[in-house]
């Protein structure tokens, strides 16, 4: 990157409108497997205290200015402060200007520099710390980096580091404001819950001599189940079979702002096999006018049968629930069982949630003589 181009970086993040993120944290660092404990370190401490350790790396392929804008300008420009690991094993020759022999020294590479010099560019709080065996150019000594020798060094030295910063009045979390979601499933009735109650009717059919007389005493009751559902189904809507259990989700934000681009992704157990709602409903004709989506359903995944997955553009802070179209889920099982459903929200800006949600089955064993 030439300095021309850092100078407009450095330009459009002053005047990009971009919201301090109180518990943002931007590592700048190099991306050495030699120095990856130091940043997962670097990102538990600043976990413990409340912060959230940001650390980017660009592939080839995101390699420009725009993704350098998106991924690491902008993220400088909206966090709290910087931590800086000036480390990087790439080797310098020189020569000694006491002894004049040839030396070997390791220094930071050019991107931690150039994203060190927007940081202080933009008057950012910035943590320099640098292993003893390696020293800083000459321009950024006076910036007194801390230097360790080890890595339990470096743990202890960074922690007061960040706690001398909070005294100074950068607060962690407290004033983020951000989207706080909720996951409940609902029943055939609508009640929403975290653990579902179902009771699967299994019919065990058993042969005899007896079928006439089985048949003449159906009751009127029964004969009319079966003429409606013989007439739905001859119009392309079918009758859900009665060991399926309909389950749906109700998705809900108690947070302070609204949530936007959200997919949740839901995962049953492997011996679950989930059918989508018009399956089972069948189309259109003949649906009560509840039946109707207002939100979107739950759409199966076309090779994995025990998975779901449904979408909402935006979701705001203003109501209790949003309720998707359910999901028909078999359990194979002929005994009380508990499934746990593993459940994981996605969202655009804020990190994702997972939830497990339980389903105890109480199948209905239904007998009948043939």
């Amino acid at each position: 990157m030439s300095e021309v181009q850092l100078s407009c970086v450095i330009s459009e993040s002053r005047n990009c409108k971009v919201a301090a993120i109180d518990d943002l944290v931007f590592i700048i660092g190099s991306g050495s497997p030699e120095f990856s404990k130091e940043i997962d370190k670097t990102k538990e401490i600043l976990r413990g205290l409340g912060f959230d350790g940001y650390f980017a790396l660009l592939s080839e392929k995101e390699k420009g200015l725009d993704a350098f804008c998106d991924k690491i300008c902008s993220k400088i420009r909206s966090c709290a402060f910087c931590v800086v690991l000036l480390n990087d094993p790439i080797a310098h020759e020189c020569i000694d200007k006491e002894t004049k022999e040839s030396l070997t020294i390791h220094a930071p590479s050019a991107n931690v520099y150039y994203e060190f010099g927007i940081a202080v560019a933009l008057e950012k709080k910035v943590i320099p710390l640098i292993r003893k065996d390696m020293k800083p150019p000459f321009d950024v000594q006076h910036l007194d980096a801390i230097p360790y020798a080890n890595l339990e060094e470096f743990q202890e030295k960074l922690r007061s580091s960040v706690k001398a910063t909070l005294v100074k009045g950068i607060k962690p979390k407290a004033t983020v404001k951000m989207p706080k979601l909720g996951l409940l499933l609902v029943d055939k009735d609508g009640k929403s819950t975290k653990t579902l109650v179902a009771q699967p009717v299994i019919t065990k059919i058993q042969k005899s001599e007896a079928q006439e007389t089985v048949a003449n005493a159906m009751s009127n009751v029964e004969r009319m189940a079966q003429l409606v559902s013989d007439i739905n189904n001859s119009f392309g809507r079918k009758t859900p079979a009665k060991d399926l259990v309909p389950i749906g989700i109700a998705i809900g934000n108690r947070g302070e702002i609204p949530a936007n681009n959200i997919v949740v992704f839901l995962e049953f157990p492997e011996s679950c096999e989930l059918f989508e709602e018009h399956d089972v409903a069948g189309g259109w004709l003949f649906l009560p006018p509840n039946a109707a989506p207002t939100y979107g359903g739950l759409d199966v995944d076309d090779e994995k049968k025990n998975m779901a997955e449904a979408w909402l553009e935006r979701l705001g802070n203003d109501r209790a629930n949003k309720d998707f179209d359910k999901v028909y889920v078999k359990f194979n099982t002929e005994e009380e069982r508990e499934f746990e459903i593993k459940a994981l929200i996605v969202q655009d800006n804020y990190p994702e949630t997972r939830f497990v949600l339980k389903v105890v089955v109480k199948p209905i064993i239904e007998e009948k003589t043939e």
